[in-house]
């Protein structure tokens, strides 16, 4: 299984078919020759003409690298059918695809998906270099759907010569194909061409079942079954093969040709069948899986394993889910024949009565959902109610809210209208998918429902729903209204009481009530301390770190989110987790550490994806994404977030929301420093505003006009909404210091210098507090002279001190032109930004907050010098001698010094490109004959701080309060440590001793989930293990039990069939006996 996509894949759907007991065709030759020369194949015939195997066989011949992508009805969809074509090139070319799955992470729109094909194209072209044949096999299952038929239509038009497409279907596929029949780029294989001749019946009768037939006999069977190969199968079942001529004499008496394939299956399938046989499989045929004990006690016998393997022995359509046997599966045709005959034999009532029973054995049997389905068939309506009631959650939980969906939509309103928590549990799908307005209906009519019924608790959640309904559309005072209702009216119910609390807390701070806010949380805080739902606490944690965030304090607001976000990890709720890597996400953002906060925002969208939640925290999380991608400079990649932000926010009409994404593509805008689209999207985000009273947010917009409008040189109106903005802005000190920053360079423009030194000191003091530095180098472009002038007068002194570093060379600079304007040294050293560097996976370096580019390291010598002495960072001076041995064994040591010296100086030029002459290095110290690194003011290492996790973890005995240490040291681990210098011995060395570390901390992340019984993160974290040890027999069997553990039986089997193929195949190793006891008995539990 790759676990690399936002889809997870089976590789079982991308093998070429195996290919036992077949015969070679005739038309095999003229196969391989239109394959490689034509841009299209189609292989179009009804089922059981052997298509598949057809092609399967010329696949294996062919000297071409070939994808076979079996597709099913759940692939009707286009990233699911894009991901797999992805994941079968990806065979290949193993770095394949990774632009085109950015540029779907970042689209969330199905209108986008010509742009997606673009990338894919793209890339096709870039990466493949010899002939590659894409096989679609069982195209019918999803041809009819719009989104696949414009996506082939796209691809078939645009393919690149060296990729050849072949489409195996039932029916003839509509793919605006013309054009190419024309051009002779496609070839067609239909069921005449497909069909046996009397020759390769002989062929086939002799391999598959040692049968010598006379011609005449094959010639009959031929004109009977018109060559179909199923027919030839059915055939051979339904007849003991005696004299030729009694075997002719019954032959005669068939059917002809133009018989049906039920018509065939009738007569010379099931009526050869003994009439115990008969009974079994027409009343079996109503099951999904056909598992043995199960069976025993539908049909009141003890020997269906025995009958189901006779079944399977006589090639009679039956097939093994497992190598145990104990679960199997009759062909699709079979199974839909009995089914017909079975309707026709019962009766509607009878066959109702057959499907209740089979669903009280499978709740006995504790598959609830396996029981849904049947109660489906039955008409038991109250039933299946009260089924889904209770699974409701369960499906949400599993990101199968489009299949809660088509439960919900079966079930007759007068059933509904009886179970008001199908409705509240409706809601919260709706909600999870974005559909607000639909999702607020559900609320309300399950409130409606409760009330009449007398169900308080569930009156209370559904008022609490709606509450949310409304902040999130950008009605907070509605909101506010609900929640002081639902806390005053329901107190003795602790549960609901303290998520109204939570969401008043988030509520109240929005609206800047920050008084309001705190003592929500008091109350809130002294009901928990009675409490052990770490869910409970988790969301009050969160929302107090957005009451901390609005008022911009923003390290609180981390503090709070990272202690909530811990306990939400711990217990996998998924809806709070997405929540918290919003909180976090946009609090590092606002700290100025956008590398973390676009790493916790791609967290949420993925997380979003898996589940298929699409509500408004997977538009928040698209926001930040834009935001990060701004600061770090990859505008091209925000815009696309934005812009999937704000279509998804109109999709779910949320004004309020909508805003935010304007801002943040305005953000983008201004980065790139296209001032008028800049100006476009934050209108729009004052415009989307104006018909909510958040006056807060209307503050934040009026500060971002006026930025954008001062970035041109204007300065009508501004003053105007810069006051505007400062008196709605009082309580939140982060936007407040912006505005001050803001008023401070209108100021400076009209020449108001003594206002503009005023509200610059007011915004340093907000700035210096609560460090909001990133904003204050944001503005480097035009603050230099200002925060140069407050400097010359000593004002701020230490702070400043602090903060040139980080405004990089053009800071430096300004002190530098105010030492030698005021003949007096006011730097005594000028200060250096500091470096971050990162070493896991690709490798990176930040000088400041700006990105050196790997192509200014002109020198690989250099480059490698500088990963060693970041390396050896805490190790102290290294000796001269070292470092020559390291980059130049064995050479001259004269010459060696020499190049040592030039590496040097490249690495101080990489640094410090603004140095002059013989001045000291900042940051390449020396000591005698040794050399050591310092990264400067708050440099970073990302291999010093995953030391450091690593160590504080060691120090806490309490595995749950060691867990968070854990948690941030496995996301600082990106790959191999200098993956780009394999072959470097010390290289190698350093990168296989953290791969242990690495793998160390996995063990305990498995070791701690697996405790709390939290399967999904076990199965996460299992998987991640795999990708570095893929020998690790007793990961595999913990999989293998969480899986078990969720229900994922098909999962199990995958699980151990790869670790049987690792571990048997490609080291040679048995598995261990306690493997393949476990898989036994988890196949059989």
């Amino acid at each position: 299984m790759d676990t690399d996509n936002k889809i997870v894949t089976l590789k079982t759907k991308l093998r070429v078919p195996n290919l036992p007991d077949t015969i070679t065709r005739k038309c095999l030759d003229t196969l391989l020759i239109e394959i490689k020369t034509k841009k299209v194949g189609i292989v179009v015939a009804g089922a059981g003409y052997g298509k598949t195997t057809l092609v399967a066989q010329a696949c294996q011949k062919l000297k071409a690298d070939i994808v076979w992508y079996r597709l099913s009805a759940f692939d009707a969809d286009f990233v699911t059918f894009i991901n797999y074509l992805i994941a079968g090139i990806k065979l290949y070319y193993p770095d394949f695809g990774q632009t085109t799955q950015r540029r779907i992470e970042a689209a969330q729109n199905i209108r986008e998906k010509e742009s997606i094909l673009i990338f894919l194209l793209k890339e096709i072209e870039g990466a493949v270099k010899n002939d590659l044949v894409i096989v679609l096999d069982d195209l019918h299952l999803v041809q009819d759907n719009p989104e696949i038929s414009e996506t082939l239509a796209f691809l078939i038009k645009n393919l690149p010569p060296p990729v050849h497409l072949v489409l195996i279907s039932r029916k003839m596929p509509d793919f605006h194909l013309s054009i190419h029949v024309a051009r002779r780029e496609t070839f067609l294989i239909d069921e005449t061409t497909l069909a046996f001749d009397t020759r390769e019946i002989g062929d086939f009768y002799k391999k598959l079942f040692s049968i010598s037939l006379p011609r005449k006999i094959a010639e009959i069977l031929r004109v009977k079954t018109e060559g179909w190969v199923s027919g030839l199968i059915l055939f051979h079942h339904s007849f003991q093969i005696g004299a030729s001529e009694a075997l002719e004499a019954r032959l005669e008496q068939l059917g002809g040709a133009s018989k049906t394939i039920y018509s065939f299956l009738e007569e010379n399938v099931y009526m050869m069948l003994p009439g115990d046989i008969q009974a079994f499989v027409l009343k079996t045929s109503i099951l999904s899986r056909l598992d043995t004990s199960f069976c025993n006690r539908f049909l009141g016998i003890k020997n269906a394993g025995e009958t189901l393997s006779k079944l399977e022995k006589m090639h009679l359509f039956t097939f093994p889910f497992d190598e145990q046997r104990e679960s199997w599966h009759y062909h699709h045709l079979f199974q839909d024949f009995l089914r017909t005959k079975l309707g026709h034999e019962l009766g509607k009532t009878q066959l109702s009565r057959l499907h209740a029973l089979a669903a009280e054995i499978w709740e006995a049997f504790e598959e609830p959902e396996e029981a849904l389905n049947h109660y489906f068939e039955a008409d038991l309506y109250r039933q299946v109610c009260r089924i889904l009631s209770r699974l409701g959650q369960w499906f949400i939980s599993g990101g199968r809210i489009n299949l809660y969906f088509s439960y919900f939509n079966r079930i007759a309103d007068e059933f509904k209208e009886k179970e008001p928590w199908l409705y509240y549990t409706c809601g919260r799908a709706l909600e999870l998918h974005g559909k607000n307005r639909e999702a607020c209906r559900a609320f309300k009519r399950a409130k409606g429902l409760f009330a009449k019924q007398g169900i308080r608790k569930g009156a209370g959640l559904a008022l609490n729903r709606l509450a949310s309904f409304y902040y999130v559309t950008g009605d907070f005072q509605k909101a506010e209204e609900i929640l002081k209702e639902i806390v005053t009216d329901f107190r003795n119910m602790p549960r609901l009481y303290a998520n109204a609390l939570g969401n008043l807390i988030f509520v109240t701070s929005h609206l800047l009530k920050l008084e309001a806010s705190d003592q929500y949380l008091e109350a809130a805080v002294c009901l928990l301390k009675d409490m052990t739902d770490s869910d409970l606490k988790s969301w009050i944690y969160l929302n107090y770190g957005f009451r901390y965030f609005t008022s911009g304090d923003l390290a609180e607001a981390i503090g709070y989110g990272e202690k909530g976000l811990g306990m939400c990890e711990a217990s996998a709720n998924d809806d709070l987790r997405s929540y918290g890597y919003h909180l976090l996400s946009i609090s590092h953002y606002f700290l100025g550490n956008f590398m973390e906060g676009l790493e916790l925002a791609l967290k949420g969208i993925r997380l979003g994806e898996e589940k298929g939640f699409r509500g408004t925290n997977h538009v928040w999380h698209l926001i930040n994404a834009c935001c990060c991608l701004s600061a770090a400079g990859d505008i091209t990649r925000a815009v696309e977030y934005g812009q999937a932000g704000l279509n998804r926010c109109r999709e779910i009409e949320s004004h309020w929301s909508e805003a935010w994404a304007c801002f943040s593509l305005r953000i983008a805008y201004q980065k790139a420093g296209n001032m008028e689209k800049a100006e476009r999207y934050v209108r729009a985000a004052v415009a989307a505003l104006e018909t909510l009273s958040l006056p807060g947010d209307e503050g934040v917009m009026e500060g971002a006009l006026a930025s954008i409008l001062l970035e041109q040189g204007k300065t009508e109106g501004v003053e105007t909404l810069l006051l505007s903005a400062e008196e709605k802005l009082e309580g939140s000190k982060l936007n407040l210091s912006r505005i001050y920053l803001f008023l401070a360079r209108y100021y400076w423009l009209t020449r108001d210098r003594p206002q503009a030194a005023n509200k610059l000191s007011s915004g340093l003091e907000l700035s210096e507090k609560f460090n909001f530095d990133y904003w204050i180098v944001e503005e480097k472009h035009w603050i230099v002279p200002l925060l140069a002038d407050l400097y010359s007068k000593g004002r701020f002194r230490d702070y400043l001190n602090k903060l040139f570093p980080k405004l990089g060379l053009a800071g430096i600079a300004e002190l530098n032109r105010l030492n030698r304007g005021n003949g007096v040294q006011i730097l005594k050293k000028a200060p250096s930004a500091g470096l971050r560097v990162y070493c896991f996976g690709k490798f990176r370096l930040y000088r400041g907050d700006e990105e050196i580019p790997a192509e200014h390291w002109k020198s690989e010598k250099a480059k490698l010098l500088f990963k060693y002495l970041v390396y050896h960072y805490n190790k102290g001076y290294l000796a001269k001698d070292m470092l020559m041995e390291l980059l130049w064994p064995d050479s001259d040591p004269e010459k060696s010094r020499k190049r040592l010296h030039v590496a040097l100086t490249a690495v101080r030029k990489i640094l410090e490109p603004q140095k002059t002459g013989s001045a000291g290095s900042a940051y390449l110290l020396r000591k005698g004959d040794g050399y050591r690194l310092d990264l400067g003011a708050n440099g970073f290492t990302d291999i010093v701080a995953f030391e450091s996790q690593l160590e504080m973890a060691g120090k806490v005995e309490d595995a749950s309060k060691a867990l968070a240490h854990y948690l941030r040291a496995e996301t600082l681990y990106k790959g191999d440590l200098f993956q780009e210098d394999p072959y470097q011995e010390w290289c190698a060395a350093a990168s296989s001793l953290y791969r242990e570390k690495y793998l160390y901390i996995l063990r305990f992340l498995l070791s701690f989930f697996a405790s709390k019984s939290e399967p999904a993160k076990v199965i996460e974290y299992a998987w991640k293990y795999l990708a570095i040890d893929e020998f690790g027999e007793d990961v595999y069997r913990l999989l293998m039990k969480n899986y078990h553990q969720i229900g994922h039986r098909s999962q199990v089997k995958k699980t151990f069939e790869k670790a049987k193929q690792r571990l048997e195949k490609e080291l040679a190793c048995p598995l261990a006996e306690e493997t393949e006891k476990l898989y036994k008995n988890l196949m059989s539990a």
